[in-house]
């Protein structure tokens, strides 16, 4: 499973939509992931692993109390492989940062 597929697996389990680069409907609870992907351990020039930047940003409705749903995700995250992030907070948008690492095959996230 990708570092894509890993994280939007664990992130469906809390929040229910999770799309890559941007997300274009209207509902009012949804996340969005940036990945930065970083090839590794290079050998006959083919990357053996990848280690990936993942910036996840959780947009919420203003009025809701984002506390409980922080840790599910958090802990859905961290289970799924990713350390544990930095996290920006605001009225609507909560950001986590964190990375994460698969030896790759072919080298693609």
């Amino acid at each position: 499973m990708s570092i894509n597929e890993r994280i939007r697996s664990a992130v469906l389990q809390v929040i229910p939509i999770c799309d890559p680069g941007e997300y274009t409907g209207d509902a009012e609870e949804y996340c969005v992931l940036d990945i930065l992907e970083s090839p590794e351990l290079f050998a006959e020039g083919t990357a053996h692993a990848v280690s990936a930047q993942v910036v996840l940003h959780w947009y919420r409705p203003k009025e809701s109390n984002p506390l409980a749903k922080k840790e599910q995700l958090i802990c859905a995250l961290v289970q799924a492989g990713a350390t544990y992030p930095t996290i920006t907070s605001n009225v609507e948008e909560i950001i986590l940062e964190f990375e994460m690492e698969e030896a790759a095959a072919g080298g693609s996230i």
